[in-house]
């Protein structure tokens, strides 16, 4: 069956409508591949958050920091192994004194300047990123009976 030339226009404007549709949704929500290092990106900020409750929890139970992430793993995360979940490589965590710390990942996208998940606390660059973080604040001695 031949179209006619006033449906093959219709047909070919349709189908034109339809690719431009297409591409304005792949150029706003980015490609497949985009979107799974957004993913990624985000299980790594998780992981941080959980890793930076673990060590909260440390902190509280024992009055200081941990000296490595297996030390809260098991009694503080639940067994959580706290890894890149796209190379399997241990987040690295750093004490840079006695209740402040670092805890590192390696990032594929910059945070998007409005994604609200975690608030600007856990914004990050792309690459190599350490989110400098502070322990409880001990709590005060009381003093002795007089």
């Amino acid at each position: 069956m031949m179209l006619r030339p006033g449906r093959t226009f219709l047909v070919s404007a349709l189908a034109a409508v339809v690719l431009v549709a297409v591409a304005v949704g792949l150029y706003l929500i980015g490609s497949p591949a985009e979107a799974r290092l957004r993913r990624f990106d985000e299980r790594r900020v998780d992981d941080l958050r959980a890793a930076h409750t673990a060590i909260q929890g440390y902190w509280t139970a024992r009055g200081g920091l941990p000296t490595d992430l297996d030390s809260v793993r098991m009694a503080f995360a639940n067994g959580r192994e706290f890894k890149d979940p796209s190379t399997g490589v241990p987040y690295v965590y750093q004490p840079t004194g006695d209740s402040t710390y670092r805890l590192c990942a390696d990032f594929a996208q910059a945070s998007p300047p409005d994604y609200p998940a975690y608030g600007t606390a856990w914004n990050h660059p792309a690459g190599h990123f350490c989110f400098p973080l502070v322990g409880p604040p001990k709590a005060p001695t009381p003093a002795p009976p007089e």
